[in-house]
């Protein structure tokens, strides 16, 4: 038995160990999954209220030409420092990919990965 499109997308999403954020055009976060929750310290709502700023440590001046650079490349991996709910810092890599949607937004969905675990 095939499970629907859209659950089995759902599914994937839901229960995969990687941590994983769909940011919208703006750089907000539009979705995330449990294991996203649970890297960060928050909850899927407080998430839902953050955009990536807040969830990167370090110079923003230097991120965002890197992030924007990637987005032109479509895709950018990168080791950055995250910022936990209660402030605590983690090294991480972070797999980046975007794509544009039928208007022409450009979105992304990024994977995010806790050095300090392995």
């Amino acid at each position: 038995m095939r499970i629907p499109h859209d659950d089995h997308y759902k599914n994937i999403f839901d229960h995969t160990m990687g941590a994983l954020l769909h940011l919208a055009p703006d750089g907000s976060v539009s979705e995330a999954n449990p294991a996203a929750c649970r890297l960060f310290g928050f909850s899927e709502p407080e998430l839902l209220h953050m955009c990536y700023d807040d969830l990167i440590s370090g110079d923003h001046d230097t991120l965002h030409p890197m992030f924007e650079e990637g987005v032109r490349a479509g895709e950018v991996t990168a080791e950055l420092q995250c910022r936990r709910s209660d402030g605590s810092s983690f090294p991480a890599l972070v797999l980046s990919s975007s794509y544009f949607d039928h208007n022409r937004d450009l979105w992304s969905v990024l994977l995010v990965r806790d050095l300090s675990t392995i």
